[in-house]
């Protein structure tokens, strides 16, 4: 749901002529990035801490 919804926006804002996004929008991608961001780092985390990286 969080990469759909900024799919959306970003294809609204590209593909639109006139397309203007709510503060409101704007806020909640934010809060929606964070969220998927800490997610990654604790998945990647938890991948690394169990198989760390050779080199």
């Amino acid at each position: 749901m969080i990469l759909r919804d900024a799919f959306e926006i970003r294809t609204d804002c590209d593909y639109e002529d006139f397309y203007v996004v709510a503060k409101e929008d704007v806020e909640r991608q934010i809060q929606n990035a964070e969220y998927f961001i800490s997610k990654i780092e604790a998945y990647l985390q938890t991948v690394f801490h169990d198989h760390p990286p050779t080199e």
